[in-house]
């Protein structure tokens, strides 16, 4: 059962909704934490025993670390640390297990004779975002930011189903506090903002992201292993690709967002427009933004700060001219970034195509950073500089995040190999049917039917939305839609009336509609929608689309992380 399933959407969410609202009127918010605890444990249950298993053992495994280092013997600094190291090592060891289960069970059936079925195999729903929200857990405990851990907010913190299938990954601090403020009147004061958040996300996901999947599946997994790709097949299933990632992860994001919601709750914002980023660092902090923020902290600042004392220590640094200094330190902590990229590469999977992604990510970022320093030194006038380059950026950023996925999706690497060089045009121009109509003497534009128009233009549409029309964040600027995004929240009655009627001082009496359509766009842009009857009717047939493309096979894609 995902979110984007009838099961969840007319049955699971109605029912754990009217659960909530009951325990939480008739007694008080531990009743009503109870019912979510349940109601998540019956979210995991139904994506399979295994799932629940593994959920459990973990939480159960790292609240027992979480009680010892903040029992009375905590003082003691080695047995806070030896904790801390044993809750880490095991919670990588699950993760590491269950990405690599397939090729460990093979092996002990090759080597002690056992007979697991391979083919029964099943990974944990969310299990990687699991274990990374568990290492943050147990870090914010050693480090004391943590000082008092309540068994039922923990347990909700652990289980809390909106976030289950693929994050984001939160802070015990960040949910904690929210769940104290569980009251009756929740579900009316975040019901019609969740409700927006939550038709947003099923639009971009079943109707946009799965219809976008046949194409991506004919192209990287239908395609037959003797037939290269040509340019214009590569480059157009690696385009179709990045926008069914984007919708479906930004999908999922809005949905999970909108579904905690309902109960009063806000996540944190874990998707903000990447193929708007003007560079590929930018790029890497809007998308996957709670997952960027915890490598961030845990795996390059660390490594970070190691190199910097370490070059420190042998003066390299007060040896270098002025001017080359910024430069050398941006080199120097180029390891970081390696390192840092290829465990973000190998969480999402311990094989050869994502350590590919990784490095490739690596190599982007560590030559943005020597560029950003090296910059002032040969283009001094920053303003002609963004002049060129914020256009010229976000076309190169795009084109090496396409490059990049394309690791990400294909099977093996040697079929990602085949796929880049397409796109390099080694392959010929034109498809293999096109090219031999052309020897035959065949025009092959005069043969193109209506699907492959719609599908090009499709494209086209959608890669304008995504870079120059304002995401779900902005639209629901005004009424804060993520734990992290603020904005001034939506104008009162009165200075909404008071701005209008400054506006018709200030405006010409005779403005033509087309003026007072760019002044809606201009607000639109500036403040966001307001919700009237007319945003929710457009919500209402963005829902009921959504809900119309449902199909058995629209899982998320990230759910397999």
């Amino acid at each position: 059962m995902t979110f984007s399933s009838y099961q969840f959407i007319l049955i699971f969410v109605p029912v754990t909704i009217a659960g909530f609202w009951f325990t939480a009127r008739s007694a008080d918010r531990r009743w009503a934490m109870g019912w979510l605890i349940l109601t998540s444990l019956v979210f995991c249950a139904c994506a399979g025993v295994k799932t629940l298993a593994v959920i459990v053992t973990s939480v159960a495994g790292n609240y027992l670390c979480a009680r010892l280092m903040l029992s009375g013997n905590s003082k003691c600094l080695r047995l806070r640390a030896a904790v801390f190291s044993v809750g880490v090592c095991l919670n990588i060891m699950l993760l590491v297990y269950f990405k690599r289960e397939a090729a460990i069970l093979t092996f002990s059936n090759l080597v002690l004779g056992t007979r697991f079925d391979l083919a029964r195999i099943v990974f944990p729903l969310g299990v990687s975002f699991l274990t990374f929200q568990m290492i943050g857990f147990l870090a914010d405990i050693y480090r004391r930011r943590l000082k008092e851990v309540r068994c039922l907010d923990y347990l909700l913190f652990s289980f809390f189903f909106p976030r289950v299938v693929a994050g984001p990954i939160v802070r015990y601090g960040e949910l904690a506090p929210q769940f104290a403020r569980f009251t009756s009147r929740t579900l009316r004061e975040h019901a019609p903002v969740a409700i927006c958040l939550f038709s947003i996300g099923l639009f971009k996901k079943a109707f946009i992201a799965d219809g976008l999947a046949p194409f991506v599946t004919q192209a990287f997994d239908l395609m037959p292993a003797d037939e290269a790709p040509s340019a214009i097949t590569a480059w157009f299933a690696s385009l179709a690709f990045s926008l069914q990632i984007y919708f479906d992860f930004s999908g999922y994001t809005d949905m999970a967002l909108g579904v905690a919601r309902l109960f009063g709750v806000r996540l944190p914002m874990n998707f903000n427009s990447p193929y708007k980023a003007k560079s590929i660092v930018e790029f890497w902090s809007r998308s996957h933004i709670t997952l960027t923020l915890f490598l961030t902290e845990y795996v390059f600042s660390p490594l970070m700060k190691y190199l910097l004392q370490f070059r420190l220590s042998k003066a390299l640094l007060t040896r270098a001219p002025n001017q080359f200094k910024h430069l050398l330190m941006t080199v120097m902590i180029c390891p970081a970034i390696f390192v840092t990229t290829e465990v973000s590469g190998l969480w999402h999977g311990i094989s050869w195509p994502f350590i590919c992604w990784g490095t490739l990510h690596g190599v982007y970022l560590a030559v943005n950073q020597i560029w950003r320093a090296l910059r002032p030194l040969v283009w001094s006038d920053r303003r002609s500089y963004e002049r060129v380059m914020n256009p010229a950026g976000l076309v190169l950023t795009l084109a090496c995040s396409t490059v990049a996925l394309v690791f990400y999706r294909a099977n093996s690497v040697g079929s990602a190999l085949s796929m880049l060089s397409g796109m390099a045009g080694l392959n010929g121009f034109l498809p293999t049917e096109w090219a031999l109509l052309n020897r035959l003497g065949i025009d092959t534009w005069s043969i193109l039917d209506f699907q492959s128009i719609r599908e090009f233009s499709w494209i086209i549409v959608l890669f304008l939305v995504v870079t120059l029309m304002p995401n779900s964040m902005e639209i629901l600027k005004g009424f804060q839609p993520a734990l992290n995004f603020h904005v001034n929240p939506v104008p009162s009655t009165v200075s909404m009336a008071r701005s209008a009627g400054q506006e018709a001082i200030t405006s010409p009496t005779n403005a033509s509609p087309d003026w007072g359509a760019i002044r809606f766009i201009q607000r639109f842009m500036r403040e966001g929608i307001r919700l009237n009857r007319v945003t929710a009717s457009l919500i209402a047939l963005a829902c009921a689309l959504g809900i119309l493309a449902l199909n058995d096979g629209g899982n998320f894609i990230y759910a397999r992380f």
